[in-house]
């Protein structure tokens, strides 16, 4: 949310993503779903990278790294999720038009 303030080991993943283009394919009206979706999957899954981006300072090579890859990885899960659920939604769209009779 645009006025929710955010922790800088939050802040830090989420802008690095959109910078360097890592959810350039996620589509505008998800956002909002893979940002709350990726701070959770930060704060149950990836403490370490949390931690050392509270410590604040400059971001080693090592640090961004592994950053990268939680980025990558995550935001594959996440598009890999909305295309099964987009595929279930048309699916039932489909079901429903050949079971009313809708051509």
């Amino acid at each position: 949310k645009q006025y929710s303030p955010m922790a800088v080991n939050q802040m830090v993943p989420v802008i690095f993503a959109g910078v360097n283009g890592y959810i350039d394919n996620v589509p505008v009206y998800r956002i909002e779903r893979w940002e709350a979706e990726f701070l959770a999957h930060l704060k149950i899954n990836e403490l370490e990278l949390m931690d050392a981006l509270d410590m604040g300072g400059a971001i080693s090579k090592g640090l961004e790294a592994k950053l990268r890859a939680v980025i990558r990885t995550f935001t594959q899960s996440f598009l890999a999720e909305m295309a099964v659920l987009s595929s279930l939604d048309s699916s039932k769209t489909w079901r429903f038009v050949a079971a009313s009779g809708i051509t």
